[in-house]
């Protein structure tokens, strides 16, 4: 088991998990055994960065070992994936919708099985497939 050098590149501290067992990774270097560097690291993205067509992203860990950028940088609250997007938001290619616009509402036009008629009896319109 080899020991890598991570850095928390943020000036908050960042929590990574491990066999059930939760790590405080203070801002500055720690040193852990090179899976579990790993996989702090990929729990710690920076959101916004990811591209998804080669799905790298950013991370707010670095591993000095692997030459990955260990420079200060905090999280982002960027609303898209990578620059690409956020350039066709900006000329109107994309347009992005909240969540509880009116377009996003799930209609169910089907009639359910149980659907009672106006006399009180059973609605036989739905066939069963």
């Amino acid at each position: 088991m080899e020991y890598v050098t991570l850095v928390n590149r943020s000036s908050k501290t960042l929590e990574g998990v491990w066999d059930g067992r939760h790590y405080d990774l203070k801002p500055g270097k720690h040193s852990f055994p090179e899976a579990m560097a790993m996989k702090f690291k990929d729990q710690n993205p920076i959101m916004g960065t990811e591209d998804p067509m080669s799905l790298q992203r950013q991370h707010l860990i670095g591993i000095e070992e692997f030459g990955d950028n260990c420079s200060p940088i905090e999280q982002s609250t960027a609303p898209v994936m990578n620059a690409g997007t956020l350039e066709k938001i900006r000329k109107g290619e994309l347009i992005l919708v909240r969540a509880d616009h009116p377009f996003n509402r799930i209609v169910d036009s089907a009639p359910s099985p149980f659907a009672v008629a106006s006399d009180g009896k059973t609605d036989t319109s739905f066939v069963k497939p």
